[in-house]
């Protein structure tokens, strides 16, 4: 399973209706780079035959077979990190990430 909190849901569907993308699916594909870190990315689709579809707070995701067993039992998160608003990728499967929670805040700083 993966799991995408309420704040990411409500970007992603804040982003959905900026970018006229009503009826897509939100496509996350994951890939491990030469220095074993995850890479992420992420965008409005159409399903692919061979695709897993998962349901989380109202956003239908896409994952392709190669990326699901380097995402699953990850969450979507969104919060203030490194000095922006921006998508956090919560992997247990990676264990080459730091851990932005620690460093986690709320609302930015003003």
């Amino acid at each position: 399973m993966i799991e995408v909190t309420k704040r990411a849901a409500d970007q992603i569907w804040f982003s959905m209706d900026k970018m006229d993308s009503e009826g897509m699916m939100l496509r996350i594909n994951a890939q491990r780079g030469d220095d074993e870190k995850i890479k992420y990315n992420m965008g409005f689709d159409d399903p692919n035959p061979g695709d897993l579809i998962i349901e989380s707070n109202g956003v239908t995701l896409l994952v392709d077979s190669d990326s699901k067993p380097l995402i699953m039992g990850m969450t979507v998160d969104y919060f203030y990190y490194e000095n922006a608003m921006q998508f956090v990728f919560l992997n247990p499967n990676d264990q080459t990430a730091e851990n932005p929670e620690e460093s986690k805040v709320e609302i930015p700083p003003e």
